[in-house]
């Protein structure tokens, strides 16, 4: 790495590189689809789609749940097979209020 990258490296705070990291992360919707909501599962999104939530918090109110960041995908997928985690609680949710 060249003088100048890791000057650059170092004056940026730690915090704020992290902020900015997961401010561009990725969200994938992990619940059953609703079409007529705009929701699909494994619909991957930029960044936290807070439209869409506060839209169908109405609705749904343990939405916001099932949209995890694609990092955490593989561990949110357990839990929702899982009995009684927060986020089988929430997919089950979804199913039943068509």
């Amino acid at each position: 790495m060249s003088d100048d990258v890791k000057k650059a490296q170092a004056e940026v705070p730690a915090g704020k590189a992290k902020k900015e990291a997961a401010k561009d992360e990725s969200y994938v919707y992990i619940g059953p689809n609703r079409l007529a909501d705009g929701l699909k599962c494994y619909t991957v999104y930029r960044s936290h789609p807070k439209e869409i939530v506060e839209g169908a918090e109405v609705k749904y109110p343990n939405i916001a749940r099932l949209f995890v960041p694609v990092s955490e995908l593989a561990g949110a997928m357990a839990d929702v097979e899982k009995t009684g985690t927060p986020l089988a609680l929430a997919y089950q949710e979804m199913e039943r209020s068509e």
